[in-house]
């Protein structure tokens, strides 16, 4: 009887201590579970840091996010980092340090241009040789780097790393965007109209002691360069054709250029932008209506001396333009009966050949990898009359159309991935958009909100945001999108048919 009872009592004792092993087993195993799960969090948050870096994004905010924050980068992506107590530093209106948005009463000499000396001592953070108190670990994981800190200063936002590395990237402040309105024809009533962005409500207002109602006849084209605006005003049949320079943060006219400063009697009318190197290129219509001549022309403006040249081209009706290499490509579209695009070098500014593409070519934009796309209006008259607007594929290399999409496209921009293109039937002003990849060339719609597609006319691209606003013939509203098509709201403008939005985007 007593071997049967210490027998039953061992195998208590045994099956207690296997129970134990067990239990710590499990344990272990939820603790490793818990680790690995948080491995790959900070794997992933460390991953998305370089994948902004490697497209070039900035940090648009830093807002509070339960135990921690969360982190917006220019494109919409964001990322939340939420690993125990992570401190944001940063400089106050009043010039002092701030940590976690309470004052610290310590001077910054950041705001003054001198970068400020951050290190972490015995686990705190110093700035500028002075204990802030705030300790500098976030984590104390081994493996994947983890963000310890975040610190905003010198319009840089910087993240530290436990393992003693750090990555720098540039804060995004969105100021607001000008909207330049052609009117209506014959009127003379183009305009310019600049909103402001308001953080709090992430909407645009409109500001009206930016916005200046004499723009005169058919204003067609504006353009962001340094610190200046550069609008293509094409005037009438009697002239008032001008390239208007223009205060980016005023919005006041600096001064003007007209055909008798580039020394031609002949009608000279500018119709778009580019610029590079310190130039300004605008094409423009030139000729006489009445001696029944006609040109295509290229006028070349330095933003430091306001010296301008003039330069003749082959084709007739110059329109749209960009660059690639030193190269400038300008579409000739003959008012429909042109079929050629011109390369002009601007080392020698020199029209060096001209290419044959489809006929009545307006707009050409550079996606890159040695491809341009451009749009062909739908043409009325001559040998080509009755083809239907149509998007291309022009490559610099070959010199060559490549592609055709077959696709109705009216105006077209260029963004990170797609090409995006706008056109409207005229028939009852319905409107599509239409996005590109530019990866594999595969079309899809743009936008589910169709209603706010009528009278599509124009499209620009923020490439900060990915944000893309598109204007409306005959009508004052400039739909807002997000990059992935979501409806966001719309602006009014004073007048009708927006023909350029330019985006004030500054990083401080």
């Amino acid at each position: 009887m007593k071997k049967l009872v210490f027998l039953l009592s061992t195998i208590f004792m045994l099956n207690a201590c296997y129970q134990d092993d067990i239990d710590e087993l499990n344990r272990k195993y939820d603790e490793l579970k818990k680790e690995q799960e948080r491995q790959a969090e900070l794997l992933a948050t460390y991953q998305a840091l370089l994948d902004a870096l490697e497209k070039k994004l900035t940090v648009s905010a830093i807002t509070p996010s339960g135990d921690g924050y969360k982190i917006t980068f220019s494109d919409g992506t964001e990322i939340v980092i939420g690993n125990g107590h992570t401190p944001v530093i940063t400089i106050g209106d009043n010039g002092n340090w701030f940590i976690d948005g309470t004052d610290t009463g310590k001077p910054s000499t950041g705001q003054n241009g001198a970068s400020p000396q951050l290190t972490i001592r015995d686990g705190y953070w110093y700035i500028d040789g002075v204990n802030t108190g705030v300790k500098a670990e976030g984590v104390d994981g081994q493996d994947a780097p983890a963000i310890i800190s975040i610190v905003e200063v010198n319009g840089t936002v910087i993240f530290y790393m436990n393992d003693g590395t750090s990555i720098t990237m540039p804060k995004l402040e969105i100021s607001g965007l000008y909207v330049l309105s052609e009117g209506a024809w014959n009127q003379g009533n183009g305009q310019l109209v600049y909103y402001d962005y308001n953080v709090s409500t992430g909407k645009y207002v409109r500001n009206d002691n930016k916005r200046f109602r004499n723009y005169g006849e058919t204003p067609n084209d504006l353009l962001l360069y340094g610190s200046k605006m550069y609008c293509a005003i094409t005037g009438g049949a009697g002239g008032n054709a001008v390239i208007r320079i223009i205060n980016a943060s005023t919005g006041e006219t600096i001064r003007e250029i007209s055909q008798t400063t580039l020394g031609t009697s002949y009608l000279w009318q500018p119709r778009r932008l580019t610029a590079m190197n310190g130039k300004v290129y605008v094409t423009a219509y030139s000729g006489s209506a009445e001696l029944e001549i006609h040109w295509g022309s290229l006028a070349k403006v330095d933003t430091a001396t306001y010296d301008t040249e003039y330069l003749q081209l082959s084709g007739t009706y110059s329109e749209g333009i960009c660059s690639s290499g030193k190269y400038l490509y300008i579409c000739n579209s003959g008012q429909g009966e042109g079929n050629t695009v011109s390369i002009v070098d601007t080392e020698t500014f020199t029209e060096t050949a001209t290419l044959t593409v489809p006929y009545n070519p307006v707009n050409i934009v550079n996606a890159g990898n040695s491809e341009l796309y451009l749009n062909t209006a739908s043409v009325w008259t001559g040998p080509s009359a009755g083809n239907p607007a149509n998007l291309h594929i022009l490559n610099t290399a070959s010199k060559q159309i490549t592609h055709t999409f077959n696709l109705a496209v009216d105006a077209i921009a260029v963004g990170r991935d797609y090409i995006y293109g706008a056109a409207c039937d005229y028939s009852d002003f319905s409107g599509t958009v239409k996005k590109i990849s530019l990866a594999n060339r595969s079309v899809s719609d743009f936008t589910t909100a169709e209603n706010k597609l009528m009278f599509a006319y124009k499209l620009f691209v923020n490439d900060v945001t990915g944000e893309i606003f598109l204007t409306q013939q005959m009508g004052q509203g400039i739909n807002r999108f997000k990059a992935d098509g979501t409806y966001v709201e719309t602006l009014q403008a004073g007048q009708q048919n927006g023909s350029a939005v330019v985006f004030i985007n500054s990083i401080k």
